[in-house]
């Protein structure tokens, strides 16, 4: 039978005190752990199983209906199931029954109102699940005095790794900031600052500041009415494409004066292809006149 979320929850709020303790220490995964290991069940029906065994404990699914209800999800043998449900009856609901019964006959505690004592480190806050270990001694000497043996609790060892994990956390933080801020300190060596000379044209060394540069630097004057002297194009010139092209024995190189190819191209004539258009023009006359057949005689 298929439960929805609310109903499992609903169970879960309204389950009683003694209940709730006598499942915290009852051993459920321990012991499907070891009935997988032994029976060779795989992990995904033993989850079932499990899933089955919490509704039967929190008062959704009636114990008499459990073999069917594993054996319709599971789909195992009748061989296997019968094992699977003697050793499950016999290590966890007569437990589980016997925890309750010793939790139920338990006095209730005053509930005395103080006030929560300061964390010595603020910024470590760990949040563990479960009753405080005073009430978990009280609870372990309850089950011992009826005669029900129960399994070390492992969940000290778990707060003590947390903590450790807080702390080393704490610390790995502390480090990131000093190596992303490192506090300002001159050092034991100084190094000096290396100055490198200036390096002449023909690769000596020389100082800069001992080169004395004159500072009243008059220009010559400039006579703008002096005449450039320029070489003077004769005709026979020619270019040197030209000259390239009758060493080579090409004929027919033009040989325009004072220009190169691109000149002789730009200067020659060319003639364009005229387009030749047939059409017929109508003969200019008089229209016949035609009777329209449509009009009405007059």
């Amino acid at each position: 039978m298929k439960f929805t979320v609310e109903q499992i929850n609903k169970a879960f709020d309204s389950i009683p005190v003694a209940t709730r303790k006598a499942m915290s220490v009852t051993p459920v995964d321990k012991v499907m752990q070891e009935l997988a290991a032994t029976h060779q069940v795989s992990l995904d029906k033993i989850s079932q199983i499990s899933g089955q065994i919490t509704f039967v404990l929190i008062g959704l699914e009636k114990a008499g209906d459990f073999y069917d209800s594993i054996k319709f999800q599971t789909g195992l043998s009748d061989d296997i199931l019968i094992k699977l449900v003697d050793e499950i009856n016999k290590k966890i609901f007569v437990p589980f029954r016997q925890a309750m019964i010793a939790f139920s006959y338990e006095p209730e505690e005053e509930v005395v109102e103080s006030e929560p004592e300061a964390p010595s480190n603020p910024s470590i806050k760990l949040n563990f699940p479960g009753t405080p270990k005073a009430q978990e001694q009280n609870d372990r000497a309850i089950l011992r005095s009826a005669d029900i043996e129960i399994d070390e609790d492992p969940g000290e060892q778990v707060r003590e790794a947390l903590e450790d994990v807080s702390a080393r956390s704490l610390d790995r933080d502390k480090l990131l900031r000093t190596l992303e801020n490192p506090p300002k300190s001159e050092g034991l060596i100084k190094i000096p600052e290396v100055v490198r000379p200036a390096v002449s044209e023909i690769g000596t060394s020389f100082n800069r500041e001992s080169i004395k540069v004159p500072t009243n630097i008059v220009p010559p004057p400039v006579n703008f009415s002096d005449k450039v002297n320029t070489v003077p194009h004769q005709e026979n010139d020619i270019s040197p494409i030209q000259k390239l092209a009758q060493s080579a024995g090409v004929i027919g190189t033009p040989e325009v004066s004072g220009t190169g190819i691109v000149g002789s191209k730009l200067q020659a004539t060319f003639k364009i292809p005229k387009e030749v258009s047939n059409y017929t023009v109508p003969a200019i006359g008089e229209k016949k006149i035609q009777s329209d057949p449509y009009r009405e005689p007059v």
